[in-house]
């Protein structure tokens, strides 16, 4: 079981650091096939009168909610054994993560803090991380 735990996520990756006894880090990329959002540019019209693509939009909200709410599943699997983790992040993705840790059924889930983060190489990533949560180098 992991003693200290943090994920770096946005919509499209995450980086889980975990951190055994040893002090030695491990880091994990999953990646979440989710592509990036397209808007319509307003220049084309419904093919049926009062229509105005509605359905479509619907259709791929849903299907990128189904896909964000599985890539969520499979970070809380990886982590839901550490009694707390770091959830670091640029946008939403950290709360979203979050809500799915709160969603856990039973009593033992894992406590969370949420922080701002950008983007970083690994090497930052577990710098920061040990900083953060007060992990020593080894030696």
């Amino acid at each position: 079981m992991p003693k200290r735990c943090a994920v770096w996520i946005d919509h499209s990756n995450a980086f889980i650091v975990k951190f055994a006894n040893g002090g030695e880090p491990e880091v994990e990329k999953l990646e979440s096939g989710i592509g990036a959002i397209h808007k319509s540019t307003g220049g084309a019209r419904a093919k049926e009168p009062y229509r105005h693509g509605s359905a479509r939009r619907h259709s791929e909200e849903e299907r990128r909610n189904h896909q964000l709410t599985k890539f969520y599943g499979q970070i809380v699997s990886r982590i839901k054994d550490a009694p707390k983790v770091l959830l670091l992040g640029p946008g939403l993705a950290k709360q979203e993560l979050g809500k799915a840790i709160q969603d856990l059924p039973g009593a033992h889930k894992p406590g969370y803090e949420i922080h701002p983060a950008e983007k970083m190489s690994d090497r930052q990533l577990v710098a920061l991380v040990r900083k953060e949560l007060n992990v020593p180098a080894p030696l």
